[in-house]
């Protein structure tokens, strides 16, 4: 790719694969919406795990009714395979981190929103890969689905009305998701030097 002829141009193309066209620190800013790893839909599904049951698809779903379409799995899974997707999320961001690092100038800063869940696991990926992890913002959200849900409707759709009275008004405890974080990493620049250096070489 000639740069020098790119300037002010919108580039439509899969942002992974492009990247390999890029020079060595030729990039100020990196801003990215990634993928979470959270499957709430197929582009999000980032592991191998063939007993995936997202969607409404494993017994339990289909057991329980439309309660838990699209409520993707509980964070201690189903299968032994659910336990590896965090490592693998990991994997994948560690798949295209380094070359982040690489396009990016001396300095320069990549911006990630992330999601709350896996997050931790993009942040391991970026250190191993020669980032600095410098803060985290959080994007605050004025509305956000309420996802502590109702124990006793569990219990309804299953015709157990005994133990939906028992435990009519318990929910099961999430917290309500109304922030987002979004992670801020920096290319370190020339050990011994100082920024203010770096901001005339770069």
């Amino acid at each position: 790719m000639d740069f020098k002829n790119k300037l002010d141009t919108i580039i439509n193309a899969d942002s992974i694969n492009e990247l390999d066209s890029f020079p060595d620190n030729s990039v100020h800013l990196i801003l990215s919406d990634i993928p979470y790893g959270i499957g709430a839909e197929e582009w999000d599904v980032l592991h191998n795990n063939s007993n995936s049951a997202y969607l409404g698809n494993s017994p339990a779903q289909n057991k329980a009714g439309a309660v838990f379409k699209k409520r993707g799995k509980p964070l201690n899974g189903w299968s032994e395979g659910d336990r590896k997707i965090p490592k693998e999320y990991y994997d994948w961001c560690r798949k295209w981190s380094d070359n982040w690092l690489r396009v990016l100038k001396p300095g320069g800063s990549a911006i990630v929103f992330a999601g709350r869940r896996l997050a931790h696991r993009c942040v391991s990926a970026f250190e191993d890969s020669g980032f600095t992890y410098k803060d985290m913002i959080a994007w605050y959200k004025e509305k956000a689905p309420h996802r502590a849900q109702r124990i006793s409707v569990v219990y309804d759709k299953r015709g157990d009305e005994g133990n939906s009275n028992k435990w009519n008004g318990w929910r099961v405890g999430n917290l309500r998701p109304i922030f987002e974080p979004i992670l801020w990493f920096n290319k370190p620049y020339k050990i011994g030097g100082t920024l203010a250096d770096n901001v005339l070489e770069h």
